[in-house]
């Protein structure tokens, strides 16, 4: 049985020695307080007496093992993660045997024991004696009602009962606390998630807020010797060269006009904004330009903000950092979406080693919805209390779609927007889902997220996942209680506590979407009697009347239509000859 006193890292540029003494560390890890991130990605958080790693899933499955288990791919390709399943150093794997003591001590951690001459910790850095062989404990049960009153709450908490039971010790109680007690003194977890979107930004009408002729002004630590004139901390249009601070939101790209930092730690750029807005995207590279500089872009980097204004002369105590520390994937600009998008009113990057950065950017949603040439707004269903789950007309027309969808009220005077590439109505089982008289979304794990837009005409971020009722709806409400806001509920703008950022009202009864203004003739056709009620729908594809099913073309639903797209369900179909579909 042990306690931790030290932990050594080795990774391919180097050592990390977190000891009581302090952190020794070289090469190009990133330490923010008690977090460490590694070039690839990997995160190890906590002190020398407790931890955790986090690794980037893809790159280590089937490639860890360790004293908690193999990372690994269970049946069918599943990823499981930890499976309690493990592996010796000599590869002999069998299942989980106990953490105290008998085989899962005695033969798995000791057979992944350090051979001395390869120990990243020297003697002095951690002391070891070896034990001699204890005798078989048998254990004291009548400790265990102290040790469930006394011993830590937490992760710790089984764990020091069974020392306490097994080794027949209650000092282990104190032991426990002792190394559990530091994780309240870890850093928070970040706020947020940045996610890169790997195809680039999405369509949009994006303002970008950190531009100076915005009124926006940089900031930095210092620029490099020799590409600024003058190189120390400062803000504003100040400085002349190639890689200064104030390079970093000009509104010119490439190395010419980038940034690289000088030897003041830490060393970061930022930007103080004219006024806090809400910023959904960061756009960031070492060289914008076709076929630019690709040097000097391994280092990790870290977003940090503040929601006062800001600068160089901040302490950093005041700054919230955002995500987790990542890395840029090219030379060229990459975009990373905030999810949420959070409100600032100023930012920076602190980099690592000598990582230059070119154009920051800023982005928020400032565009007007359209429905654009070649699409129109098609009908899909009137709703009062519930979304209904599509039939098979409406969900083809759905695909079809740019996913941008209407609800107005019956007249069209008042209409909310919604841009959702993952509405849970279009997902199997949405027919069985309890909570169908919200807007349900899973694009909170995508790149996009979901916007909206109200009165006011223009699209903002909708951010918040917060419904307690429904995890996937979009809002912030504790259900069975008047709070909180909910993006659209039971026809309305739910809007208690005055946020929802597209407030609208009542009414909003009929849901609409942008698709195109083509005929469905490419859809399938089918017997209208694998359809029941108003589910059958009927189109004109061209083909005369003895191409289309028989019994289609004698239900009455099938004749006579003329509805008019895209104020009805259907477009423009012929009064003669109609075809059901699926």
């Amino acid at each position: 049985i042990s306690v931790m006193a030290g932990v050594a890292i080795q990774y391919h540029g180097g050592v990390v020695k977190i000891l009581p003494s302090g952190v020794y560390k070289n090469g190009s890890v990133v330490q923010v307080g008690n977090t460490f991130t590694f070039p690839g990605g990997e995160v190890v958080r906590g002190s020398y007496r407790s931890l955790t790693v986090t690794v980037p899933r893809p790159r280590y499955i089937n490639r860890v093992i360790g004293l908690c288990g193999e990372y690994k791919y269970g049946a069918g390709g599943v990823l499981d993660g930890v499976t309690e399943v493990y592996t010796q150093a000599s590869g002999q794997p069998f299942q989980w045997g106990g953490p105290f003591q008998g085989l899962y001590q005695s033969e798995y951690v000791e057979g992944l024991r350090v051979p001395e001459a390869e120990a990243l910790l020297t003697r002095t850095e951690c002391p070891y004696e070896a034990p001699e062989p204890a005798p078989p404990v048998p254990g004291c049960p009548e400790l265990l009602p102290q040790a469930e009153a006394e011993c830590p709450v937490g992760e710790c908490y089984d764990n020091c009962k069974g020392d306490v039971v097994e080794m027949c010790d209650l000092g282990y109680i104190d032991r426990h606390k002792e190394a559990c007690g530091d994780r309240e003194e870890l850093d928070p977890e970040p706020e947020g998630s940045l996610t890169l979107a790997k195809a680039g930004l999405p369509p949009g009408q994006w303002i970008n807020e950190a531009l100076q002729s915005g009124g926006a002004e940089p900031f930095g630590s210092g620029s490099e010797t020799g590409g600024c004139t003058p190189n120390g901390p400062g803000i504003g249009d100040i400085g002349t060269g190639v890689h200064c601070w104030r390079n970093i939101n000009d509104g010119r790209k490439g190395d010419a006009h980038s940034w690289c930092p000088g030897n003041a730690e830490p060393k970061f750029v930022g930007i103080r904004l004219p006024r806090p807005e809400k910023v959904s995207w960061i756009g960031v590279g070492r060289d914008g330009t076709p076929g630019g500089r690709t040097d000097r872009t391994a280092g990790a980097l870290v977003l940090q903000f503040t929601t006062k204004a800001a600068d160089h002369t901040t302490a950093d105590g005041e700054w919230t950092t955002y995500g987790r520390p990542f890395a840029l994937p090219s030379s060229s600009t990459s975009y990373w979406w905030l999810d949420p998008p959070v409100r600032m009113a100023a930012m920076r990057i602190l980099v690592d080693g000598d990582t230059c950065l070119d154009e920051i950017e800023l982005l928020r949603s400032g565009y007007t919805p359209v429905c654009p040439a070649g699409m129109t707004w098609a009908r899909l269903w009137s709703a009062s209390s519930s979304i209904p789950a599509p039939n098979a007309w409406q969900r083809a027309v759905i695909e079809r779609s740019n996913y941008l969808f209407k609800i107005t009220d019956p007249a069209q005077t008042k209409s909310l927007v919604i841009s959702d590439r993952k509405p849970k109505f279009m997902l199997p089982g949405w027919a069985a889902e309890q909570q169908r008289h919200v807007w349900q979304s899973k694009s909170k794990a995508s790149d996009v997220g979901v916007q909206c837009a109200g009165l006011a005409g223009t699209m903002v971020a909708a951010d918040a996942y917060g419904v307690t009722c429904a995890p996937d709806a979009v809002g912030r409400h504790a259900c069975g209680h008047n709070n909180g806001w909910i993006l659209w509920h039971a026809a309305e703008t739910y809007n208690f506590d005055g946020q929802h950022p597209c407030p609208v009202g009542q009414g909003l009864t009929d849901f609409h979407v942008c698709a195109p203004e083509v005929p469905l003739a490419d859809f399938e056709r089918i017997d209208y009697r694998h359809l029941s009620g108003s589910d059958i729908q009927c189109y004109k594809d061209g083909r005369p009347a003895s191409a289309c099913a028989a019994e289609c073309l004698e239900d009455d639903r099938c004749m006579g239509v003329n509805y008019v797209y895209p104020n009805s369900y259907l477009p423009t179909w012929g009064t003669a000859s109609g075809c059901c579909l699926k």
